[in-house]
């Protein structure tokens, strides 16, 4: 289980995860982090929103969360700390793009679960995009085959 604790993601200013186990789990916490908190970005929880993202934790980590993981998660006391471009910046170079783009494309679908897409959450969007040092072809799924 997906420890709401976030426990992973703080160890990650003290050191590098070493193992595919660490890995996995600093993962699967900044997955559960950041759709949680993509549910209440817009000041308004949606029960639809907190579904989706608990369903997109699941498929993306294989662990069983509920609604109330998701909701102890956005207002974790994790954010007293630091925020979370800070984590999602510190994270970034322990994740592949294969994992970063998993987790942009889950969060697409929990902005997009409430037919209603705000200003704040396409800020939060971006944000995390940045975070997760990704670019635009990235997204787009572009990757160079040739070099000159």
């Amino acid at each position: 289980m997906i420890a709401s604790s976030l426990k992973s993601i703080l160890k990650i200013f003290d050191e590098r995860p070493s193992s595919d186990k660490e890995v996995q789990d600093l993962f699967n916490e900044t997955v559960l982090m950041t759709l949680s908190r993509a549910t209440s970005v817009d000041s308004n929880i949606h029960p639809v929103e907190v579904g989706i993202a608990r369903q997109i934790v699941e498929e993306l980590t294989g662990q069983d969360v509920t609604d109330r993981d998701i909701r102890v998660a956005s207002s974790s006391a994790i954010y007293e700390v630091g925020s979370l471009s800070r984590y999602l910046n510190a994270v970034s170079s322990s994740l592949s793009l294969d994992r970063k783009l998993e987790l942009v494309n889950g969060l697409a679908k929990v902005i997009n679960a409430d037919e209603r897409i705000t200003e704040r959450e396409v800020f939060f969007f971006n944000m995390v995009v940045s975070d997760l040092n990704l670019r635009a072809s990235d997204l787009c799924g572009l990757s160079q085959t040739q070099s000159f």
